[in-house]
């Protein structure tokens, strides 16, 4: 199992321990899973680092929305309800959307060798089940999709938004479906933009993340806290389509087919 001193890399001995701690929250490993209370002495002793890097790892990664702090019961693993999740989605989906649109999917021949390079470092990432090399390469191919808008506000925006959105990253390793379904909706979206169709790409888009929400759904579902005021079956009230909210629509895209 990872220790903090197995990362060798130059970074702050906070920023190490809240690596680790990050991936196992991902992962939801033991211990680590939402609402799961995180005792800076347990983790210190687990981890062979001292309280205080601990401490300073947890508000990192409460920065993320990834750790909560409650006076009565200190840090936890933060618990989203099934409508948080969605609101998260669907924010994300709307900025791409955006982007696309600022663009007219009208990307440079070396943006588009980029998509495709980090695509095929994730296809690598599962052939090798390496979880890390996947989310870093995924991480990446959204990003310089947002950073093809040429909207320093809209990328400033989705920066922020990805620091507080790691929830959305939670995989399971031995499941890489979910990876390779990821994968291939990302390689249709790129075909659309190299033959510049700016409304098949935001379709493109709309499709992932709706198809994204449900992958997150059914990894997170057992986790997911139930508010006292959402109501229907399982206590949330009945989800929105994200197209409405992303100002596209499914029918829309069977339509243009």
């Amino acid at each position: 199992m990872m220790k903090v001193h197995d990362l060798g890399i130059r970074t702050t001995l906070a920023e190490r321990t809240a690596e680790v701690i990050r991936q196992r929250i991902l992962t939801l490993a033991p211990g680590f899973q939402p609402g799961e209370r995180l005792y800076p002495g347990k983790l210190a002793e687990h981890l062979d680092v001292s309280v205080t890097p601990i401490r300073e790892a947890l508000k990192l990664l409460a920065a993320e929305g990834l750790v909560e702090f409650s006076p009565r019961r200190g840090a936890s693993v933060s618990r989203y309800s099934s409508a948080e999740l969605r609101d998260i989605v669907a924010v994300q989906a709307g900025l791409e959307t955006l982007a696309v649109r600022f663009s007219d999917a009208k990307f440079t021949r070396s943006e588009l060798v980029e998509l495709r390079r980090r695509l095929d470092l994730c296809e690598r990432a599962i052939s090798k089940n390496d979880v890390a090399l996947y989310r870093t390469n995924d991480d990446e191919f959204h990003r310089l999709l947002v950073a093809g808008s040429r909207s320093p506000r809209l990328i400033g925006l989705y920066e922020i938004l990805q620091k507080q959105s790691r929830i959305i990253e939670i995989q399971n390793p031995l499941y890489p479906e979910a990876m390779r379904e990821s994968l291939s909706e990302h390689r249709d979206l790129v075909e659309h933009l190299e033959r510049g169709d700016a409304v098949r790409t935001e379709q493109a888009v709309v499709v992932h993340w709706e198809n994204s929400r449900a992958r997150l759904c059914r990894k997170y579902g057992q986790f997911a806290r139930v508010d006292p005021d959402q109501h229907g079956t399982n206590g949330e009230k009945p989800p929105a389509p994200m197209s409405s909210a992303v100002g596209g629509s499914m029918a829309a895209s069977q339509a243009a087919d």
